[in-house]
This record gives structure tokens, sequence and C-alpha cells, in this order.
């Protein structure tokens, strides 16, 4: 009768091993869905910053290029508008709203920096457009940036590249004497996830004269 009650109180060694290893993989399981939990909000929270970064170029790309000038640079008639557009970078002039800066016509730059750190970003540069005779005053500004961990960009401009030609996408739009009717933003982010295509549509398109 003693050794029943004995037996009838304890446990058995092989209830132990498998009360651990229960333990054991209730363990790993619980500590592995934390790594998830923990990885998952690290990329909601990284795709969050991404919208909000296209957002925001979005927003400053799209008033600024609808608002562009075909302006001359020169007296000239036969000259260029002062307009240069290549596949990874866009210079153009055009009228800020005085919330943004002085107001007036300004000449911008957007391309990307040099890498830092594997990581480039897309940056603007403006200068006041100097008017033919005039030139503007001194003006001393830092590149602002736009979106931060870029890994290329990619422009593109819809057009008649020439007589003769019909209307299409041209990864180059220089020496021209009117915008192109449409201007489009491709941008692939450093961990290789793409925005979608910004594209614009000039107001003052086809207001110059091919």
């Amino acid at each position: 009768m003693r050794c029943e009650r004995t037996s009838e109180a304890g446990f058995t060694l092989i209830e132990l091993l498998v009360s651990v290893t229960l333990l054991a993989l209730l363990s790993v399981l619980l500590f592995g869905g934390l790594r998830i939990g923990i990885r998952s909000g690290d990329a909601v929270t990284a795709r969050i910053g991404d919208v909000q970064q296209i957002a925001s170029v979005s927003d400053f790309m799209s008033n600024a290029l609808a608002a562009m000038q075909p302006l001359k640079a020169s007296t000239d008639a036969e000259a260029p508008i002062d307009f240069a557009g290549e596949a990874d970078q866009l210079q153009f002039v055009t009228l800020l709203p005085p919330d943004i800066g002085v107001g007036g016509f300004f000449r911008l730059r957007a391309e990307l920096d040099e890498p830092q750190r594997g990581r480039r970003r897309l940056v603007v540069a403006e200068t006041p457009w100097p008017r033919p005779g005039i030139e503007p005053a001194a003006f001393n500004t830092r590149p602002s940036v736009l979106v931060d961990g870029v890994r290329s960009i990619a422009f593109a401009y819809f057009g008649i590249p020439g007589p003769n030609q019909p209307a299409q996408w041209n990864d180059h739009w220089t020496n021209r004497h009117s915008l192109p009717q449409l201007i489009r933003l491709r941008l692939v982010f450093a961990d290789g996830s793409r925005a979608p295509d910004l594209v614009i549509a000039p107001r003052a398109a086809g207001s110059g004269i091919e």
C-alpha cells in the first residue's frame, strides 16, 4: 500500500521529459512568433515611410512640372527653350509660389546625388532664372531632398521627336522649342521596390513652336 501511494504522488522520468520537451517547443514557437511580429512591424513602418516620401515627391513634382514655362534664356528667336530633360536628370524653368520660396521664375534641377553608404537621394536644386539681359541677384541654396534611399530614377518625355514622326515616349528632350506633352518619373527604392509611375502634363505644353 505504501508503494502505491508513492507512485500516485510523483511523476515518472518519461513524464518529466515529455513536459520539458513540450515547454521547449512552446518557447521556440512563441519566440519565433515574436520575431516574425517584430519583423512585420519594421516592414510596415518602412512601407509607411516609403508611402509618405512618395506622396511628398508626387505633390512637389506635380506642382512644379505642371507650372513649368517654355522660356528662352536668349533673345535669339531661334534659340531653344530653357529645358533639358535626360533619363537620369531634369532641368526646367517653373513659377514657384511664394509659400515655397521667394516666388517668381526659378530654374529647378532634379537628379540623384552622390551615393552615401550605398544609398542615394533624389534632390532638387533651385536658382533664380536669369532673364535675357538681366542677371539674378546672388542666391545660395542647398539642394532639397525629395526622396531618400533611392536606387535609380528614370525620366521619360512624351511628344513628337521630329518632323513626320508620331508622338511617343523619349528618354531625352533637349534643344527643343516646345515642352513635352507629358513627363514621367519612375522611382526604384534601394530595396528594389518601385513607386507608382508619376505622370504630369505641363499646362504650358504645346505653347512653343518646333
